[in-house]
Formats: structure tokens, C-alpha cells, sequence
């Protein structure tokens, strides 16, 4: 394979790794957190990832094609929003 515009791989270890087509440089992998580290607002997007999953047609990837998926995603947050307004307006 030609890969003419790739200058370094990198790659989710600590262990450097470089392909290229020019001259070599080192490549020095990202910082990696010491603990833990709270990522902020990722517990929003996990707990609508839940909402959507709770739905039985989300649970598996059964669709072909994306757009399916997609508007499957919003009728089951139209379906969940208007639950919640009808909850509140009783």
C-alpha cells in the first residue's frame, strides 16, 4: 500500500511507533493521567447513550444503514421527552 501523505502512526500505548515517508522524528505519545481524571460532561453523554439503550429496537445495531439509526435515535428521544411532559402535566 502507498501511503505518501502519512507522516507517523500513533498508536494508545506508551510504546513510540512511527511510519513515514520522510525523515524520522521521534514521537512523543500523549501525557497519561496519574489516577483517575473526571472527564466533564461525559456523564451526560453516557446517561443518554442509557435512555437511547433502554428503547428494545437501540438495544443491538440491527439497522443497515445509518440513517435508519439516526432517525430511530430521534423518535426514541421524542418518545422519551413527551413521556416526561405527560407525567408533568398530570
Amino acid at each position: 500500500m502507498d501511503h505518501r501523505g502519512l507522516r507517523a502512526l500513533f498508536g494508545d500505548r506508551p510504546a513510540q511507533v512511527s511510519v513515514g515517508v520522510g525523515p524520522q522524528r521521534d514521537v512523543e505519545p500523549p501525557p497519561i493521567p496519574a489516577g483517575f481524571e473526571v472527564i466533564r460532561r461525559r456523564w451526560v453523554v453516557e446517561r443518554t447513550f442509557a435512555w437511547i439503550s433502554g428503547n428494545r429496537r437501540m438495544s443491538r445495531d440491527y439497522e443497515f444503514l445509518a440513517q435508519t439509526t439516526e432517525a430511530l435515535i430521534y423518535v426514541t428521544m421524542i418518545r422519551l421527552m413527551l413521556r416526561r411532559l405527560a407525567q408533568g402535566a398530570t
